[in-house]
């Protein structure tokens, strides 16, 4: 099941990205820039905004994995080609909790 998500706060993140997620999942006017450290490996880089957020939520054993889509907007294409300033663009991300009683497995 895939649904528009409402608020950052439903999100089960840890401090960083529930951080970014909150100032950027807002609709007004913000820019997400995703820009890792070291770029050199990175086929694309845009500065964008959020349109919509969606996620998919998994219970497999004792792990629950959420998958998300991010839609976005390009304001600008700071490395790569083919992007046009209006293309939406889709980031997919996940984000896995441990539900077991015991410690989780290393790794």
């Amino acid at each position: 099941m895939i649904g528009r998500i409402a608020r950052p706060q439903d999100y089960e993140l840890d401090g960083k990205a529930q951080e970014l997620l909150g100032r950027f999942h807002n609709e007004i006017d913000a820019l997400l820039l995703l820009k890792p450290p070291d770029q050199s490996d990175q086929q694309h880089v845009v500065v964008g905004k959020v349109l919509a957020i969606y996620q998919r939520q998994q219970t497999q054993g004792d792990w629950r994995t959420t998958r998300y889509v991010a839609e976005i907007q390009v304001a600008a294409c700071e490395k790569g080609g083919g992007l046009q300033k209006d293309d939406l663009v889709y980031v997919r991300y996940w984000h896995q909790v441990w539900l077991g009683k015991k410690e989780p497995p290393p790794g």
